[in-house]
């Protein structure tokens, strides 16, 4: 069985102790240590950057700091009233910009393109919306490539219609096929795309085939369950939760992030409670994966215990019998 290499997020910021965690740093931490183990006994890899072996390190051990892909450590959202353009410009501040460009083409051996173009959509009052944010609402598509000779493959969320989000902002509806083995080319007039310098894991992996068949069940909403989110949510899962918000990183790197946000935001905090980060975060995607492998995991256990008429109580201490006096 091959161990896996994990990352663990990394330097702390230099006015908090080094050695305390913020609960979305200790989130993110366990959520990779929890994707590595329960993809342990499928052999998996930990990406690693272009030109560079994979680490030695095993499954409890932390990956060489010129190895992680991603923040350092992840940066906190505050909360409402957090903008988009103070928050990019913190996540600019904290990635290893050696492993994101600004490309036109699919120019690289290998690795991962993140793309992005205006929402096609019938209804003005919701582009209106989601123009007043720059590029952070746009469309997105993830490219893979997984060397120069292989043919590339492309990620896409949406609605199964011919638009890329609802005319309804609540509107519940079944996804398109997420996975396109033969994908159109990148407009060039929505040109460029941001390439992310890793190698990413291979489609027919396990947990990768588990992932894809996992947002394929879900119903496409606009605010909790759209592009970006599952942008976000694939390449978390094609890099082992190394690389997080890539969409957002594009945002700075290739698009446009206003320095304001636009009042009407405010009004969609106001009526649904959710604010621009939680429409683009992919966690939430990947924390609901993540349970939805464990229960499968736990109920197979199960499944088996029973086969071999064997009584298991699963997460009760046994019974100790109080001594008689």
């Amino acid at each position: 069985m091959t161990k896996l290499d994990t990352c663990v997020s990394g330097d702390m910021s230099n006015h908090r102790d080094k050695e305390k965690k913020t609960n979305s740093e200790a989130r993110d931490a366990d959520l990779t240590q929890s994707l590595m183990e329960i993809l342990q006994k499928n052999g998996a890899k930990s990406p690693v950057k272009h030109g560079r072996d994979p680490p030695s390190s095993t499954l409890h051990e932390r990956v060489p700091s010129d190895i992680v892909a991603i923040t350092k450590p992840v940066v906190k959202y505050d909360g409402f009233g957090h903008s988009k353009y103070a928050w990019t410009s913190q996540l600019m501040k904290s990635i290893d910009s050696s492993l994101f460009k600004t490309v036109h083409g699919f120019t690289e051996k290998s690795g991962i393109y993140v793309y992005k173009r205006p929402v096609r959509t019938g209804s003005p009052e919701l582009l209106s919306l989601l123009e007043q944010a720059g590029s952070v609402f746009h469309h997105v598509a993830v490219y893979l490539q997984y060397d120069g000779d292989s043919p590339i493959s492309m990620l896409e969320y949406g609605p199964d219609n011919d638009d890329d989000i609802t005319s309804h902002a609540n509107a519940e509806v079944p996804c398109a096929p997420v996975l396109n083995t033969a994908p159109p080319e990148p407009e060039k007039e929505c040109l460029p795309m941001l390439h992310i310098s890793v190698d990413p894991v291979d489609l027919d992996a396990a947990h990768v085939q588990a992932a894809i068949e996992f947002a394929s069940q879900q119903k496409y909403q606009a605010l909790r369950r759209n592009c970006i989110a599952f942008a976000d949510f694939m390449i978390r899962v094609l890099t082992h939760n190394h690389v997080k918000h890539a969409p957002l990183v594009f945002d700075v790197m290739c698009g446009k992030v206003p320095q304001t946000d636009s009042p009407l935001l405010h009004m969609v905090y106001l009526m649904e409670r959710l604010t621009w980060f939680d429409v683009c975060d992919g966690g939430r995607l990947m924390r609901e994966f993540l349970a939805s492998v464990r229960k499968e995991h736990v109920e197979e256990f199960l499944s088996k215990a029973q086969k071999d008429e064997k009584k298991i109580v699963v997460g009760l201490p046994p019974l100790k019998k109080k001594r008689k006096p």
